[in-house]
């Protein structure tokens, strides 16, 4: 019996998902490392190609060889030459790949973690063109996989959010999607299992691609204040990986301390949070104004969003719309960047509780606060620590300025 499976082909990450024999979905892993998803990446070497994580162990050696970020060619009228090692026009380059070529290579890796594969859906971008589904089309043909849909990543994310155990969602839920190469913001109207989308707008060219080039950027001058001279960022993909590992560190940490490899040799070099948050605030900015025009022109507020949806950036998010396909499941949503992608409506919703704790004036209204706000608190315990724990440290300074008070 062939299965249907479903499909994230994602910028950075791929992932596939399946029903196990009990109904219930789940992302199936890696072959190799039994990692739950398959970095977008292709080696070719003659006739040896190489999918996933071993093949950025190329990057160094045969930089040429090594085909990343194929997603955002997919609408294009390119190839990706292995002699250039860049994406071109020049069709007569004799050894040279389609962006639907490389997608196929990266479908038919992931059938090989599941038997029996013919039939998928596959997600994509709310703003994908035309042209960009029908070369994922053409990839999952090469690919010997019958599509059965290509669905919106935002659709898949509501339709998982409302299978959700003990979740009830309805009303006007707004989706944001910021992943490795795309940015989608969507608002839809859910009732149970049906999901209307009202509008989206988006990006097909901002993600985590770019703040990942922004930090590049930065290693360039870093490097260049110690010797004088440049590193070549355009054109050096191993800066590409060193900037995304910089990128995970300062998500933990306020700076990152990293060699570099350039002209003059190995330097070690510092970027701080701040650097980095000023170095993408223009993205930042640009998404702040598609949430806005989306927004608009639904002729919503913020105070008519009944909930809002996230898919984290990297794993979680590829994951998630993995599942898209059955019950559309996912690991990636209300995720770790729930709280900051509610923009809106969260962030209104903690001022709120901290402005109604410093008017508390005696212990029974605190033990009231405590009450009223109990399903925020866990909420964000559960889906979003870094930002619970930094809320924790409000409440805190405010109760000691009550005890202070004698108000508790």
């Amino acid at each position: 019996m062939t299965k249907v499976i479903g499909i994230d082909l994602g910028t950075t990450f791929s992932a596939i998902a399946s029903l196990d024999d009990l109904g219930n979905p789940e992302v199936l892993t890696s072959i190799e490392d039994n990692r739950k998803i398959t970095a977008s990446a292709i080696y070719i070497n003659d006739k040896n190609v190489v999918v996933g994580d071993k093949a950025l162990n190329f990057i160094a050696s045969e930089p040429n060889k090594v085909i990343l970020q194929t997603k955002r060619e997919m609408e294009n009228d390119v190839v990706y030459s292995i002699n250039k090692g860049n994406w071109t026009n020049d069709k007569d380059d004799i050894e040279s790949y389609s962006p639907a070529q490389v997608s196929a290579l990266i479908l038919k890796k992931l059938k090989e973690y599941t038997s029996d594969v013919k039939r998928a859906v596959i997600t994509v971008p709310a703003m994908f063109a035309e042209r960009a589904r029908q070369a994922t089309l053409e990839a999952a043909k090469i690919a010997d996989i019958e599509v059965i849909e290509l669905i919106n990543e935002p659709t898949a994310a509501v339709l998982h959010y409302a299978s959700l155990p003990g979740v009830e969602i309805g009303g006007r839920v707004l989706i944001f999607d910021l992943g490795g190469g795309t940015f989608d913001v969507t608002i839809a109207d859910v009732k149970s299992k049906s999901v209307d989308v009202l509008t989206s707008r988006g990006d097909k060219y901002l993600g985590g691609k770019d703040f990942d080039f922004e930090i590049t950027k930065l290693m360039k001058k870093k490097y260049q204040e110690h010797h004088d001279v440049e590193i070549d960022i355009e054109n050096n993909k191993e800066y590409i990986l060193k900037a995304e590992e910089i990128k995970k560190i300062l998500t933990v940490k306020p700076e990152a301390n990293i060699q570099i490899n350039g002209p003059k040799g190995l330097q070690e070099i510092k970027i701080t949070l701040e650097e980095f948050e000023e170095s993408i605030q223009t993205y930042i900015e640009k998404i702040k104004m598609l949430i806005e025009e989306v927004m608009e022109a639904s002729g919503m507020n913020a105070s008519r969003i009944n909930q809002t949806s996230a898919l984290e950036n990297a794993e979680t998010s590829c994951v998630g719309r993995a599942l898209a396909f059955c019950s559309f499941i996912s690991d990636g949503i209300a995720s770790a960047e729930e709280v900051s992608a509610a923009i809106v409506q969260q962030d209104k919703k903690i001022q709120e509780a901290l402005e109604e704790l410093e008017a508390v004036s005696h212990k029974g209204s605190y033990q009231e606060w405590l009450t009223k706000h109990k399903v925020m608190l866990e909420g964000l315990k559960t889906k979003n620590p870094p930002a619970y724990e930094k809320l924790l440290e409000n409440f805190k300074a405010a109760k000691i300025n009550l005890q202070t008070k004698g108000a508790i």
